[in-house]
């Protein structure tokens, strides 16, 4: 299957989620705020280059069906990434577009989208989320918009699915996944096909107070197309 057609059924998708009927109700907005100590950063499978751990930190904002978020990650020397997204949920289905930069802690250029210059990556993901028929999220993100292209200028629509499965275990919370990498992507290294992501992820609130739970976690992630392994560990606030 061709990567243009491909493209296609995913716009048609995405125009499917936006355009299904939801019920309005009014809905108070809700604002959520969340900090991450990890002590590594990887996303996908690929290791992020940050120098030791990372902080993350989260803004949120909430109304209904609809999420404005406000996520980055900056080490201790000059790795840095902010990425925004907005996202729309329609039942089982969910759709985010995410506008990622991760350009470093002292580059400029931010506010620059013009095309064939900009350092912002534009992405569209679709999800579907089985619910209460199965423990199971599917995810299909393509870049649309930014460097994702080839020697001629030509956009790549790099993707990424990814299938997650999550449970509990003797009170521990766990997240087991893998991701590939469809077709050929220079974004994420890849020649063709490649199984990119295959991971472990527990996670178990520790009780500190009567009052207080930190929630701790722990992720083994395989990398096979890149021959690569990690072992993160993190904390939430």
């Amino acid at each position: 299957m061709k990567k243009e057609f491909m493209y296609k059924v995913f716009v048609a998708t995405l125009l499917i989620v936006m355009l299904t009927p939801r019920s309005v109700t009014a809905q108070q907005p809700e604002v959520n705020l969340n900090v991450d100590m990890v002590s590594s950063f990887v996303w996908r499978g690929f290791f992020q280059g940050n120098d030791g751990p990372a902080i993350q930190p989260a803004l949120s904002l909430s109304a209904g069906s609809f999420t404005i978020d406000a996520w980055g990650s900056t080490d201790f020397k000059s790795a840095k990434e902010i990425d925004l997204s907005v996202g729309y949920s329609a039942g089982p289905m969910s759709l985010t577009v995410t506008d990622y930069w991760w350009e470093g802690q002292y580059a400029a250029g931010y506010f620059n989208y013009t095309k064939n210059k900009t350092d912002h990556w534009i992405e569209a993901s679709l999800g579907y989320d089985f619910q209460d028929a199965l423990p199971l999220t599917l995810t299909w993100s393509t870049m649309l918009y930014g460097p994702d292209t080839n020697a001629g200028g030509k956009n790549m629509y790099s993707s990424y699915l990814e299938a997650v499965y999550s449970t509990t275990l003797n009170g521990v919370g766990l997240d087991m996944g893998v991701g590939v990498v469809p077709f050929k992507s220079d974004f994420y290294g890849c020649g063709r096909f490649a199984v990119t992501n295959i991971f472990v992820k527990g996670e178990k609130k520790l009780k500190l107070s009567d009052s207080f739970e930190l929630p701790l976690f722990v992720q083994l992630i395989f990398n096979p197309s890149a021959q690569q392994s990690h072992l993160v560990a993190g904390f939430s606030f």
